[in-house]
């Protein structure tokens, strides 16, 4: 049974440093790989910097390129307005001179006529006041009138209450009475 320890023992050790040896390979070639990827992260990550640098330089060249043409546009734009406006007020300003010249050459007595019918006008607006209690007394009456119910209007109401209590109007009688109305609605309009 030692025999059998001792050469287990020995496959053991001798495993150990085969699996040692190994390891030591696995090791040193995992690094190389992970120098190796670095590597190229450096590289593409210098190659994506110019890159950028190079479209950025372009992005700016032609952002420039675009501000100046618009600033040229705008430019011409409002220096096209100016002259638009200068030339509408020369035009304004020519016919205001021209109104001018045209008031100035009125007559005295053209003006005079204008100034005596604007004086007539107001005199004309301007009444005497009506005295308060003549007001009130007009108020009073109308109001008076307003209140008391005419005689039409009482006739009419009896006749009403009369033809209810003897029997329900049929079609026909209310339309004779619907004309009966409108023609003494109309009478009163004519009155």
């Amino acid at each position: 049974m030692r025999l059998a320890i001792a050469n287990d023992m020995k496959r053991m050790t001798e495993d150990i440093v085969v699996s040692h040896h190994e390891r030591q390979k696995a090791i040193v070639d995992m690094r190389q790989n992970v120098w190796n990827m670095l590597k190229e992260f450096q590289q593409s990550h210098e190659q994506m910097s110019v890159d950028l640098k190079k479209g950025l330089r372009e992005f700016n060249n032609a952002r420039i390129e675009m501000n100046n043409a618009f600033k040229e546009e705008v430019i011409a734009h409002v220096k096209d307005l100016k002259s638009d406006v200068m030339k509408r007020l020369e035009g304004y300003g020519a016919d205001m001179a021209e109104a001018k010249n045209i008031w100035a050459s009125l007559t005295e007595s053209q003006k005079g006529i204008k100034q005596r019918a604007a004086a007539k006008k107001r005199e004309a607006t301007m009444k005497e006041p009506t005295p308060v209690k003549e007001s009130v007394k007009e108020l009073a009456s109308v109001e008076e009138a307003a209140k008391e119910p005419s005689a039409e209007k009482e006739a009419a109401k009896e006749l009403t209450s009369v033809e209810g209590a003897v029997k329900e109007p049929t079609a026909g009688e209310e339309a004779a009475k619907g004309k009966s109305t409108k023609s003494r609605s109309g009478s009163k309009a004519q009155t």
